[in-house]
């Protein structure tokens, strides 16, 4: 097991506490190892228009584009939360 790896905080909590350099920045380490899938071209491909999936360094974005992802990272949290509390039932695996 790698030390490095956070193995007590639940995923939910170490993604909700991301900013979007640290989100977007290990989106693109994990698309390294975990290739999209053929049906997902498309999309790959305008993802790619803003840097995801290229490993370009947070830095090399351009700023509008970083604030943007900041945005999105957070927006992205809120309404996953807001469908999570909408949702009947108990959550099930987090």
């Amino acid at each position: 097991m790698n030390p490095a790896v956070d193995t007590r905080t639940p995923p939910v909590d170490q993604v909700a506490a991301m900013d979007g350099e640290a989100f977007f920045t290990r989106l693109d380490a994990l698309l390294d190892d975990n290739p999209p899938r053929p049906e997902d071209t498309e999309m790959m491909k305008q993802l790619s228009d803003i840097g995801i999936g290229s490993s370009l360094p947070w830095r090399s974005r351009p700023q509008e584009v970083r604030d943007a992802l900041d945005r999105a990272a957070r927006t992205g949290m809120d309404v996953l939360s807001e469908i999570a509390e909408e949702a009947e039932g108990s959550p099930k695996n987090g």
